[in-house]
């Protein structure tokens, strides 16, 4: 254990040297020969340097975001000589007791691999096996982690990253124990049943436990293929996108964090095309309170009316942040949720909601980032998710009309965050 700490270690000292080449040197070439490394390093290391880096891939402002794409499908995969004695102590028989056959060549992940099998009943399935010593090994990367953190949220050099670095670890804590996946795969799979276009795979309970998750394998096709799809059933596929991630946030309080394109997938059926959604170690709760918080910001930013500063304390903003520039609030809000309240369809820009932000608001928007609670981290992070697939489809209904059916059913809930000046 000592030398893989120490082979980490390591890896992470070259990391840093060729990210910080890549952050100062102005030759392109020197650039992309650093970008490579810092992938190949990423992929090498997994657990949550690979993690940071699928992040990294889906930020649309970002030019290396095309070359940290390879982090988000499969990493270099243990031998499956290797795996199977991993897979054979969780399940505490031979792997033959329940598979007919395996399929030696797995696809890599951040904290394990998976491997299609065929059961003794003829379902094909995906085991997913956790690495071993992956925990220590994650737990060991919070420690080094610091610079890292910050590229992947976009956070200042000198932010405080203190608060992120708990929600992280709170996070992986539940990533780490697949009994927690699997609980929040088959809660997302009942609710899929009432949400038309999505199919989430599902669990076998007799097959998984903190250490193996095994589903019924579905398949699909990745982003790049679903894109060429004909224009019709690509607008139905962005409804879908958008529908399923306004009504799991806002009616179920679930948020699937974890939208790299290796967990999803893309299916052309004759009832219309489907969504596959794989991996569920990175589900986010929120609780009522905190939705309607959310709904009553974006109530605001539509209207164009209104006092946001109640709803943002509860959401954990800091009223000392807020106070000097309460009477910008809703200017803010306006500009920072500009794609929700747009009439018809919202053409996403690299960069351009912060530039707008920025130039019409100052230092107030720059108080507001900084200020930005641990928790929202993964509401940001599935929402820039969903921003990407809606890039890629080149496609994409009206956010408004969406969300104010949303407003329109949970005025109930809104309704009682006081206006400016009521206690």
């Amino acid at each position: 254990m000592q030398r893989n700490l120490f082979s980490r270690a390591v890896g992470y000292v070259g990391l840093a040297r060729h990210a910080r080449r890549l952050k100062r040197d102005s030759d392109r070439v020197v650039r992309e020969n650093s970008r490579l490394h810092v992938v190949t390093r990423l992929g090498k290391l997994r657990g949550l340097p690979q993690k940071i880096g699928q992040v990294v891939s889906m930020r649309g402002d970002d030019e290396s975001a095309a070359a940290y794409e390879k982090l988000t499908d499969s990493s270099q995969p243990l031998p499956w000589k290797q795996v199977r004695k991993t897979l054979a102590k969780a399940w505490g028989c031979r792997v033959e007791k329940h598979v007919t056959w395996v399929d030696p060549e797995g696809f890599g992940a951040s904290l394990g691999q998976v491997h299609k099998a065929r059961l003794h009943d003829g379902r094909e399935v995906a085991i997913k096996i956790q690495y071993p010593g992956i925990r220590q090994a994650v737990m060991n990367d919070l420690r080094m982690l610091g610079w890292l953190v910050g590229q992947a949220i976009g956070l200042p050099r000198d932010a405080d990253f203190s608060d992120y670095r708990r929600e992280v670890l709170r996070n992986l804590e539940e990533e780490l124990d697949y009994r927690i996946e699997a609980e929040h795969q088959r809660r997302y799979r009942a609710l899929a049943c009432d949400s038309p276009g999505w199919c989430v795979p599902e669990v076998l309970n007799e097959l998984s436990n903190e250490m193996v998750l095994t589903s019924i394998w579905e398949t699909g096709e990745r982003i790049d293929a679903a894109a060429r799809w004909p224009e019709a059933e690509r607008e139905r596929l962005a409804r879908i996108l958008i529908e399923g991630f306004l009504g799991m946030l806002f009616d179920h309080g679930l948020l699937h964090a974890d939208p790299h394109p290796g967990n999803y997938r893309f299916v052309r059926s004759p009832e219309g095309p489907k969504v596959v959604l794989y991996d569920f170690g990175s589900v986010s709760t929120i609780t009522p309170q905190r939705r309607a918080a959310l709904l009553k910001v974006l109530e605001t930013a539509t209207t164009q009316s209104g006092d946001p500063y109640a709803a943002l304390v509860a959401l954990d903003f800091a009223p000392a942040v807020l106070d000097p520039i309460r009477d910008r609030l809703t200017g803010i809000c306006r500009t920072l949720f500009e794609p929700v309240w747009q009439p018809g369809k919202y053409a996403f820009e690299s960069g351009r909601l912060m530039e707008n932000a920025s130039t019409a608001l100052g230092d107030g928007v720059v108080r507001l980032w900084m200020s930005i609670p641990a928790h929202l981290l993964f509401i940001f992070r599935a929402f820039n998710g969903l921003r990407w697939y809606l890039d890629r489809l080149g496609a994409g209904p009206s956010w408004s009309t969406h969300l104010g059916s949303h407003l329109a059913r949970q005025q109930s809930a809104v309704a009682p965050f006081p206006a400016r000046g009521a206690s």
